[in-house]
């Protein structure tokens, strides 16, 4: 599975990372989906006390959810990351169609970019590849752009040429690597953020509404250990100050990754640290802009025993969505699931 892999990738570029985690998920075996929609109420957890602050604000969690399986784009192995663009849902995947009777060991692994899109009833019609322009023999993925699609922030692994690059110390790391759209429509270029270090991860960036600030996960030294949660500000059109750790509210001595900001100004990450967590990675949030605010769980059905991750909700539209899970019941191993929510 994909978080496996991305987590062995970090942990020999950082000793230590996510033991607990990567023993959760090789615990668990996907059975085959039904078509039973899943409807269970999301209640809040309570936050951690924090004696610095004389109360804690709560996100407002949804009500009756329902979750369904996108089995229209998910596959036999890892999808996962959803994102809007234009008319679709981008997301990345290494699950492929092969002949019967084809050598596994044959069939490429890496992970790429898939784009599927919605019809004229808001349905999601069967993927197919971003581009050859984007995607490459390396991984890709998650992705975010500007308001206006012009530019993209995406994880890549560090590489040259298409192909996977070590880092000085003999390290495979992944970066935000920043591609512009041509008049054709393909995103060109690799150019990293400056303050990108060779030896270290930086992935997952999801960028504010008004393209202000940029967020992703890094284990950069002076963090709280493992993976942490980072911003930047946008100073000019090509200038941003250094990362900005998020703090003892968001990040914890494990692992907090992909993070998502949510038109309402709700930071979405998934996090195997966090307090009450259901086990492996599960969905939290938190309002960043309150001095007092506190990550909350989702809880139900959007966290269960598997890693859940990558939620994103409809543009304008805070109770729909898209999110990726591992959860015992899906078709492969990461799986895209959509949620909505409904009138009690």
């Amino acid at each position: 599975m994909y978080l496996r892999k991305l987590f062995s990738l970090l942990i020999i570029s950082y000793p230590g990372l996510v033991q607990s985690q990567t023993n959760t998920v090789s615990s668990l075996t996907p059975s085959p989906q039904s078509d039973v929609v899943v409807v269970t109420k999301s209640t809040p957890e309570p936050a951690k006390k924090n004696s610095s602050t004389p109360a804690t604000v709560h996100i407002k969690l949804l009500g009756i959810v329902e979750v369904k399986n996108m089995k229209i784009i998910n596959g036999s192995k890892d999808d996962f990351s959803p994102m809007y663009f234009e008319d679709g849902l981008l997301y990345c995947s290494n699950s492929r169609k092969v002949k019967k009777g084809t050598d596994p060991d044959k069939i490429p692994d890496d992970m790429n970019l898939k784009y599927a899109l919605f019809d004229s009833t808001g349905q999601l019609i069967k993927p197919s590849s971003f581009g050859k322009r984007t995607n490459s023999k390396t991984h890709e993925g998650p992705v975010c752009f500007t308001r206006n699609g012009d530019t993209m922030f995406l994880t890549r692994n560090m590489s040259k040429g298409g192909i996977d690059k070590k880092s000085k110390n003999g390290l495979y790391t992944l970066k935000i690597y920043l591609k512009t759209r041509d008049s054709l429509g393909n995103f060109l270029g690799d150019k990293l953020l400056p303050f990108e270090l060779e030896n270290y991860s930086y992935c997952h960036p999801t960028i504010s509404p008004d393209g202000k600030r940029l967020f992703f996960s890094s284990n950069i030294p002076g963090g709280f250990g493992g993976m942490d949660l980072y911003m930047i500000r946008k100073i000019t059109d090509s200038t941003w100050t250094a990362p900005i750790n998020l703090g003892a509210r968001v990040n914890t001595t494990l692992n907090e990754v992909f993070p998502h900001l949510s038109e309402n100004g709700i930071l979405y990450f998934a996090s195997n640290g966090q307090h009450k967590g259901k086990g492996g990675l599960d969905i939290y949030g938190i309002e960043l802009d309150k001095r007092n605010g506190a990550a909350t769980s989702l809880g139900e059905p959007f966290n269960t025993v598997g890693d859940d991750f990558g939620l994103i909700f409809l543009p304008n539209n805070p109770k729909k969505g898209f999110f990726s899970s591992n959860r015992i019941g899906g078709l492969g191993g990461d799986d895209i699931y959509k949620f909505e929510e409904k009138e009690e």
